[in-house]
């Protein structure tokens, strides 16, 4: 997994930004999701549009980063 630059994160991350800070596509991304790998969303606008909290996403990689 890549480097994430925290300073650099906006507080809501979209999943364009999950991919890029991650360095995965789309599809698996979903899959991860899916699989309850990744954590769900934090907020679900229009059913569309899906949101992570900063927080998450750097808790998600705690709890996962091999130490």
């Amino acid at each position: 997994m890549a480097t994430v630059h925290t300073s650099a994160l906006p507080l809501m991350l979209r999943k364009l930004d999950l991919k890029r800070e991650l360095n995965i596509g789309g599809r698996t991304l979903d899959r991860w999701i899916s699989a309850g790998i990744f954590p769900k969303a934090d907020i679900s606008i229009g059913g569309k549009t899906r949101l992570w909290r900063r927080e998450s996403l750097l808790s998600w990689l705690e709890a996962n980063s091999t130490k």
